[in-house]
């Protein structure tokens, strides 16, 4: 669901980091705990580390297919790709962002504060 309780997709797929983030996303806004959002946030950086572009030393890089699309899975173990690829990592930024605007100033720099010091968070 969207920040206005919007249905927008019936089924999240498994292993999908960019649709786990929105699941987290649901998960902070039924708690609170900021916790919730430093792993979506996690899970948008690394969904988009994942990016394959032109130039770079990448799996599967030669293939035409992953030069210009968006992974949503996990290419070292999903070198497939597809327009779905792309709508499930642009949807999940989309709703990282739409949540991310709505947040106080104060949450997110908790969120900030706990990715610029990993471990920070758990007294380590």
């Amino acid at each position: 669901m969207d920040r206005h309780h919007v249905p927008v997709s019936a089924y999240v797929g498994p292993g999908d980091a960019p649709n786990i983030g929105i699941s987290l996303l649901l998960m902070h806004r039924l708690t609170g705990n900021v916790q919730y959002l430093v792993a979506a946030a996690k899970a948008v950086r690394y969904s988009l580390s994942m990016q394959a572009v032109p130039g770079e030393d990448y799996p599967y890089a030669e293939d035409p297919l992953t030069q210009w699309g968006f992974w949503s899975w996990d290419p070292p173990y999903d070198y497939t790709m597809s327009p779905d690829h792309s709508t499930h990592h642009v949807r999940g930024l989309w709703f990282f962002l739409d949540y991310w605007a709505v947040l106080s100033e104060e949450t997110r720099g908790q969120v900030g504060e706990a990715l610029a010091h990993p471990g920070a968070e758990e007294g380590g």
